[in-house]
């Protein structure tokens, strides 16, 4: 009898290995065809059920010399066929460990246009498409002459994602004041003109190049919202002309990037003439439960195509499709031990997805990022302007409640 070898794979994972499976509940890496060693956050081992990874290792994926140190042990070892990370923080440090250890996959070189912002805004430009006056910058103090120019601009720390960092300026008493803030701590890679413009996500994936599946949406309020205390809220859009341009723009960013098997998550303005102009781009699953949202109405699952391009497959589109559209609220919650998520008024039949961060008992300590929601909905629906209407039910119908005062365990 003719065996195949598996393939050994390396998977460093920080949201979780139940997020990558196929429509029959399976894991994407069949263990039949891959031999994989997980590597995962405390608390997330037994997302991975019985059989289906050879190893299971849960440390602090941020600590880069205890992560790539592990990575070489396991490569000295078994031999490493490839190296899988689709967390946006690590996608550059596990490029330069596959460079380092000779694996294929993502070079850091093909990497770096979507982690540092102002490769990212010349790669762009350079592929015709519109973009925000930009200036790279190592202190806050140096937009000065992009602020004099435009009078309101946006600083981005180098290595942001997820809003986190990022502030709206409006005068050079703003700017010094962030220079002389040493608490935040942020090294500032990019100022750029502010645009005051809705902005859509567009969310895709890529095989062999071209478009498999595409999904513009619109954020209802500002990425912003969790530094006011507000909910994000997004609704996939169905007007065909504006949709239309959404995909003409997504194959844009797709060759101007040469992007060849991955998914994208891309950000865009739509100003008052109907034009798009870029903002961002990243080459993994959009946050929070935008995957969810793409799936109920596309039958495609990111986070599976994630995986299955990276091993030049084309994604399945055999997953439930809900409605002709979708949407998704994440309301955000203060730092406390969580009393009550009062959400009973809510038709469940809405429902794509209900993704509490911590249960009734549980501390929530805020992410302070646009992600970091402490309740997550996705709903569906027959129209766009039905879906908006839902998610203004279920913000309108959603509490939370706090235990009294206690001391979180957590700051001894």
């Amino acid at each position: 009898m003719l065996h195949t070898r598996r393939e050994n794979v390396l998977f460093i994972d920080r949201v979780g290995y139940d997020w990558y499976r196929m429509p029959d509940g399976g894991p994407v890496l069949d263990p039949e065809r891959y031999r994989v060693t997980l590597l995962t956050r405390p608390g997330l081992g037994d997302r991975a059920r019985p059989g289906e990874c050879a190893e299971v290792m849960t440390l602090d994926i941020g600590d880069d010399g205890l992560r790539d140190g592990i990575a070489e042990a396991v490569h000295r070892r078994v031999g490493l066929d490839r190296v899988l990370a689709f967390t946006e923080g690590l996608l550059l440090p596990v490029a330069r460990l596959r460079d380092r250890l000779g694996i294929p996959g993502p070079s850091a070189d093909s990497v770096v246009p979507f982690r540092d912002k102002s490769a990212m805004k010349a790669v762009a430009r350079g592929g015709g498409l519109p973009v925000a006056e930009w200036a790279e910058v190592d202190t806050a103090a140096e937009a000065l002459p992009l602020l004099a120019a435009h009078g309101r601009i946006v600083l981005k720390p180098r290595a942001g994602y997820g809003s986190a960092g990022l502030h709206i300026v409006s005068d050079e008493a703003e700017l010094r004041a962030l220079d002389a803030d040493r608490a935040t701590d942020l090294t500032y890679s990019q100022a750029e003109q502010f645009i005051d413009a809705p902005m859509v996500h567009i969310d895709a994936a890529v095989f062999q190049g071209r478009l498999h599946t595409v999904v513009p949406s619109r954020y209802l309020t500002s990425t912003l919202a969790f530094t006011e205390g507000r909910p994000l809220s997004t609704v996939t859009l169905d007007d065909p002309e504006l949709v239309a341009r959404c995909v003409r723009f997504t194959e844009q960013v797709v060759e101007a990037f040469k992007v060849t098997d991955s998914v994208l998550h891309l950000e865009a303005f739509l100003t008052d003439d109907g034009r798009l102009v870029f903002s961002e781009v990243a080459c993994r699953a959009g946050g929070s439960s935008i995957g969810a949202m793409v799936r109920s109405v596309t039958g495609v699952s990111i986070h599976e195509a994630m995986v299955r391009l990276a091993l030049g497959q084309a994604p399945t589109t055999a997953y439930p499709r809900r409605g002709a559209a979708a949407g998704m609220l994440l309301v955000y919650g203060r730092h406390g031990k969580v009393a009550r998520i009062d959400d009973d008024a809510v038709p469940r039949k809405w429902l794509v997805e209900r993704r509490l961060a911590v249960e009734p008992g549980q501390w929530f300590r805020p992410a302070h990022m646009a992600g970091g929601g402490l309740a997550t909905y996705v709903v569906t629906g027959a129209t766009q302007r039905e879906v908006r209407e839902r998610l203004a039910f279920v913000e309108a119908h959603t509490t939370v409640e706090y235990a009294a005062d206690e001391h979180d365990p957590e700051d001894v």
